[in-house]
């Protein structure tokens, strides 16, 4: 088999899944086991069929291939199992790298980038990731703007400290309470608890992964409920983009510019 016919059926079959993937995790927070299986399954068989013909048919070193394969599987699977238990990550992101890790282990995938300029390169895992958190980087000075500048009478008090109160500039909004009642995935941003019949606000910067919002909904009606708190009262909240997601955009660019980014990051380093 033709290694280029590997790669474009790699290339083609992960795009597939990661489109089903953001679909599935922006709808509904959720990925079914059996999907996953599959998507580990495929993963495995291009896997093999990739390294087989990267030893048997090219004669490639064996050692640079297993070189790349253990860079990318320490990359990869291992830093987002980390992440996934300190509740960072979902299992689902968990799978979702470490099926990439696995398919595009080596370099020859930069074959198939748009725009290239070296003919040494990183683990395709490293810049997939640093491209999916730099989508997200980039919504951040807009979303802080946006904030600054339409919603700053019900900006948080900054006595909450500069970094936290900068944190929820950055990734959070405020909205409406009886929006916030009829929405889907969204999280809260304040905390809120009685003391004394007294409302007490505590603000956080991020949710926990594995935490339901339907709870948090129904705790904020029953102290309104209760009158301590008013529908038209702005509450700050966090849409928590699925990591999926990110993933499918990092993905884009990788197969648009390869690793060119940290090859000018390092030239500019070294130089």
């Amino acid at each position: 088999m033709d290694g280029y016919v590997i790669l474009y059926a790699s290339t083609i079959v992960m795009t597939v899944f990661l489109v089903y993937f953001s679909y599935l995790d922006l709808k509904y927070r959720e990925i079914p086991d059996r999907d996953i299986y599959i998507f580990i399954s495929a993963s495995l068989i291009l896997f093999s069929l990739l390294f087989a013909y990267s030893i048997i048919v090219t004669k490639r070193n064996i050692y640079l291939e297993l070189t790349y394969l253990s860079l990318s599987l320490l990359i990869g699977p291992l830093i987002s199992y980390i992440l996934y238990k300190i509740d960072l990550f979902g299992l689902a992101d968990v799978f979702a790298i470490s099926g990439l890790s696995i398919t595009f282990y080596n370099d020859l995938i930069y074959n198939m980038s748009l725009y290239s300029i070296s003919t040494i390169h990183v683990p395709p895992i490293i810049p997939l990731l640093l491209y999916a958190n730099l989508v997200m980087a980039a919504y951040i000075p807009f979303n802080i703007i946006r904030n600054l500048l339409v919603y700053k009478d019900v900006l948080p008090p900054k006595n909450i400290g500069i970094l936290k109160w900068s944190i929820i500039l950055s990734t959070g909004r405020p909205m409406k309470i009886k929006d916030f009642l009829m929405s889907k995935h969204i999280f809260p941003l304040q905390i809120f608890k009685i003391s004394n019949n007294t409302v007490i606000v505590e603000y956080r910067t991020s949710f926990n992964i594995e935490e339901d919002y339907k709870e948090d909904q129904k705790h904020i009606k029953e102290l309104i409920e209760k009158g301590y708190l008013h529908a038209n009262d702005y509450i700050w909240v966090t849409y928590g983009v699925p990591f999926i997601v990110l993933l499918l955009a990092g993905y884009i660019v990788l197969l648009l510019i390869g690793d060119s980014l940290i090859q000018l990051i390092v030239h500019c380093i070294i130089h």
